[in-house]
């Protein structure tokens, strides 16, 4: 648990979570509500800064957090199925699948998908089925075999 001393610049809901953007410890910082144990209110003022922007602020923080949250790269091949079930999983792999190189001669594409860890990255394309092919990296495609073999065998 941290105290900080914050002054507030705005509120913004993201998927049924309220965040609160405040200037803290010299810059702008994003703190979840629920995550506010407890709050005192200063005697003091502040000047927000008069060229804050709100909606710029939190698209480049979630376009940060996208970047920051999917550090890796699988390569895949998928069918036609494939990349419309993976296009489904969220923007970053619908932009993935905008990008997928043009069908080989079995229909299938190649695609460069950002991924978070090994297991939820393995997790995440199991639920593709075997609409998709991991060709890199071997510890995501191992991962994938182990959880498909763990599923088969119950």
């Amino acid at each position: 648990m941290r105290d900080w001393r914050i002054e507030p610049l705005g509120l913004v809901l993201k998927a049924g979570a309220w965040y609160l953007v405040a200037r803290g410890r010299g810059k702008v910082r994003t703190f979840r509500v629920s995550n506010i144990l407890d709050q005192t209110i200063a005697e003091d003022s502040f000047e927000p800064p008069a060229d804050f922007d709100l909606p710029a602020y939190w698209s480049a923080a979630l376009a940060r957090f996208e970047v920051e949250l999917r550090s890796g790269v699988a390569a895949l091949r998928a069918s036609p199925a494939g990349l419309k079930r993976l296009a489904e999983l969220g923007a970053y792999a619908a932009k993935a699948v905008a990008e997928a190189g043009p069908p080989e001669a079995d229909g299938w594409s190649r695609l460069a998908l950002p991924v978070e860890a090994v297991e939820r990255a393995a997790l995440t394309l199991l639920g593709i089925g075997p609409e998709v092919e991991v060709l890199e990296p071997p510890d995501v495609r191992d991962a994938v075999w182990a959880l498909a073999a763990e599923v088969a065998g119950r």
